[in-house]
């Protein structure tokens, strides 16, 4: 087969740029390779990318014409030219903007920190800090009602009509697709939750993996085909009491042999539980390497201190919130439940008294 510009690429037609994604094309003999070759130097087939952009273009479809050729400042690199280079033409078209939810929802909100951008401006009056009267529950309320009721339901420009309009006429038109869905199960869940640092963790003989401080145990290790191999490890950032290691083919959740210390208690919790125990020592003069029971028996008596229990009482939001989107998700993400909504939520919120309204809508 032959190449193209005299270098020996058989059967390929064309090429990608550097750090670029895309799809080659290729010949399986000559004579379809001189035609795909012609074709594109013809500029007969059209080829459409897809591209996230800093910023906003204006207008949000158009046209950009010019010769491509070699940047003057850097070889390496293509750049539109005043002499030379080839004719290109690229039709552009904002497919969808990011940024909705800053500008529209949350710019507007009684203490948002946009103004520390201006420091000069931020006296203490204005500081947001004192002016943030939005708790967790609050904020997931509203912007709920925005997405939903506000959002959803307003014309969008590039659509012409509104996101739930548009999302009915997908699902009359090519069905619910039951075969794509994906089922929302303990499996779903696991796969989803962060890795650990590393990403693995080597199981070490009768005390399992350890981690952060921490020993994790669970049944499957004693088998001795496991014994110092590292596994795939994933960690749940609400409950440092336990992680899921992935040991000969399943993912096993593995507890601490702490877990009524640790159970309770999110990840971040302990990481900061860490930190003020590492203080402690370097005061005193000891050293800073524990163990799990030594940092379990630290928990246990300083819980309720203060930056502790800020923690605790923020990572109780989170999961109060992740507990209603869990057991009560909007009746417009489930396709066999797009009427009206039956029962009211813990957080539902009339829209005539949300505060600050006409502000975003």
């Amino acid at each position: 087969l032959s190449g193209i510009g005299g270098v020996t690429r058989p059967g390929i037609v064309h090429r990608l740029d550097e750090d670029t994604s895309g799809l080659i094309v290729a010949a399986k003999d000559d004579a379809t390779h001189q035609g795909l070759a012609a074709q594109f130097a013809a500029h007969d087939i059209e080829r459409a990318y897809k591209a996230v952009v800093w910023g906003l273009p204006s207008p949000a479809a158009g046209t950009v014409t010019g010769n491509i050729g070699r940047a003057p400042a850097n070889r390496k690199k293509m750049a539109i030219v005043r002499r030379g280079g080839k004719h290109a033409v690229t039709h552009y078209r904002v497919e969808r903007a990011f940024g909705t939810l800053n500008s529209q929802f949350f710019h507007n909100l009684s203490g948002n920190t946009q103004i520390t951008k201006h420091v000069r401006q931020v006296t203490k009056s204005f500081n947001p800090r004192r002016r943030a009267v939005w708790t967790l529950e609050r904020i997931h309320a509203h912007l709920d009602a925005f997405c939903y009721e506000v959002y959803d339901q307003r014309e969008h420009p590039e659509l012409n009509r509104s996101p739930r309009d548009q999302f009915d006429t997908g699902l009359r038109s090519s069905g619910e697709r039951t075969g794509r869905r994906v089922r929302y199960d303990r499996l779903f869940q696991i796969m989803t939750l962060p890795a650990s640092p590393r990403g693995t963790g080597k199981v070490h003989p009768n005390k399992g993996i350890k981690l952060n401080y921490m020993q994790f145990w669970c049944e499957a290790m004693r088998d001795p085909s496991v014994h110092r191999k590292s596994v795939p490890v994933r960690i749940d950032p609400m409950n440092a009491g336990v992680i899921f290691a992935f040991i000969n083919g399943l993912w096993l959740e593995c507890r601490s042999a702490h877990y009524d210390a640790f159970g309770n208690r999110t990840v971040k919790e302990v990481q900061l539980a860490t930190e003020l125990f590492k203080q402690r020592n370097r005061t005193r003069n000891q050293r800073t390497s524990f163990s799990d029971r030594q940092l379990a028996e630290f928990l246990r008596h300083t819980a309720e201190e203060g930056q502790l229990l800020r923690q605790r009482r923020k990572d109780n939001a989170q999961q109060e919130v992740a507990q209603v989107m869990e057991n009560d998700p909007h009746p417009s993400l489930a396709p066999e439940a797009l009427g009206e909504r039956t029962e009211a939520s813990p957080f539902d919120v009339n829209l005539e008294q949300l505060e600050d309204y006409d502000d975003y809508k």
